[in-house]
């Protein structure tokens, strides 16, 4: 009888917070709403480096970096949140509990790709989708047949952002953003969360591939890390390309054909246009899939004065394959520069962009997951991501390798962008689990 009344109180409690609307987290599905759309309307689109060495910043991106750390800091007045002069937002909140515990990390990044129009971003919000073509604005549509609305069957009854067709929406990765954010306010406002030591980071560039490059690793290295910056729902990346690049140009000899032997002509063109070739097809993007690496030359430029540069993209999971690729670049450089000897190559960049995290993950990473998934009753899958994340570019840096969790972003580097709003607070309820079983590790 005692159960009995037990369970009928707690139905009833359960009942008046659903009528008061009384979120059952710290964070509501509507605070994270109105917070990724505070977010999406401030443009953070990133440049690429016009030089090796160069770190581009854009107001955009100082300007979300400032507006998300006097978010946070008005969390608590005690609040640990920096902001690097390179608009890296860092956040470290202590332990709360006595055990020793592997510290616990988590990334996002606040810049948009440059590969479409960023702004002005119009954000529309489709309660209750039900699973028809989606209006964007002035002819343009979100097909469920496309390819870029092929998930939509998937999100029936939810709610969707998106914007007029004309812009990326930024859910890549704002909404990672705001899943981060969540969990920073979650921990800071209710005591009873247990958790050993956290480290947050909101990077910028990464859609430059430059994330990694101003890391502070004084201030973010934690044993266990997870990225949130992943597609869709339940998907956890576990492992993921290890990506290298080769940059060479060739330098040749110009001279009149007619006396081209006696002169010694160097056919810069031709000795670039050779070593493109050089490559099996099998090693082709196109004839690559599934856990499958590739070799692909894709950029041929002209410099001038008989001087082009070949630009080498490099990806593989295993490391058995990385070095039967690396061997396919030596030989393929040296039978170059065997049959053009007046032609003179010149690597001005070689080396790894990103690495494999499932090399350098901590053991428990996965058990961790699996153990958020049970307690939340969110499914999830572990995939191998044919990319890189943040965490991949934290660890060809030597940090520890960490898993990618999905955030709710469909249709990423698209003006078809959208997000799901449930999706994403799947992932922050999934994330705020996974933090309470990280303390549990020390039991």
């Amino acid at each position: 009888m005692k159960q009995i009344f037990i369970t009928l109180a707690a139905a009833v409690l359960i009942s008046v917070r659903a009528m008061a609307g009384t979120p059952d987290l710290p964070v509501s599905q509507e605070r994270m709403l109105e917070r990724f759309l505070s977010y999406v309307n401030i443009d953070s689109q990133s440049v690429p480096a016009a030089m090796p060495d160069e770190f581009p910043m854009t107001e955009g991106q100082a300007r979300l970096a400032a507006f998300i750390a006097e978010e946070i800091r008005s969390f608590s007045d005690g609040v640990e949140c920096t902001v690097s002069a390179d608009n890296y937002v860092y956040v470290t909140i202590p332990s709360n509990v006595k055990d020793s515990l592997p510290s616990l990390g988590f990334s996002c990044h606040l810049d948009v790709t440059p590969e479409c129009e960023s702004s002005p971003v119009k954000p529309s919000v489709i309660r209750r989708y039900d699973g028809s073509d989606i209006f964007l604005g002035e002819g343009r549509w979100l097909r469920t047949e496309s390819p870029e609305g092929q998930d939509l069957k998937n999100c029936i009854g939810k709610t969707i952002i998106h914007t007029d067709g004309t812009t990326l929406l930024g859910a890549d990765d704002k909404c990672g953003c705001s899943i981060a954010v969540s969990l920073i306010e979650s921990i800071i406002r209710d005591n009873d969360i247990r958790h050993g030591d956290l480290q947050f980071v909101i990077c910028p560039n990464e859609d430059v591939g430059l994330s990694a490059e101003r890391i502070d690793t004084a201030i973010f290295n934690p044993d266990i890390l997870f990225d949130i910056d992943g597609l869709g729902t339940g998907a956890i990346t576990s492992s993921n390309f290890t990506a290298s690049q080769l940059i060479v140009r060739f330098y040749g000899h110009d001279v009149h054909p007619g006396n081209a032997k006696a002169l010694k002509y160097g056919d810069a063109l031709a000795a670039a246009c050779s070593f493109i070739s050089s490559f099996p097809l099998e090693t082709r993007p196109e004839r690559s899939e599934g856990l499958q690496g590739y070799i692909h030359p894709w950029s041929l430029k002209d410099e001038g004065n008989g001087q082009w540069t070949v630009s080498v993209r490099v990806r593989y999971f295993g490391k058995g394959e990385g070095a039967y690729l690396s061997t396919l670049l030596a030989s393929a450089f040296k039978s170059v520069m065997q049959a053009f000897p007046h032609v003179r190559p010149v690597i001005l960049s070689s080396g790894i962009q990103y690495e494999n995290v499932a090399y350098s993950m901590h053991p428990a990473s996965s058990a961790i997951v699996t153990g958020a998934s049970e307690k939340t009753g969110i499914p999830v899958h572990f995939t191998s991501e044919r990319g890189g994340t943040t965490a991949a570019m934290f660890t060809a840096k030597g940090m520890t390798g960490g898993m990618c969790l999905f955030s709710g972003q469909h249709a990423v580097h698209s003006v078809y962008e959208y997000a799901v709003l449930e999706e994403m607070y799947d992932s922050y309820r999934l994330a705020l689990a996974i933090i309470e079983e990280t303390a549990e590790l020390g039991k």
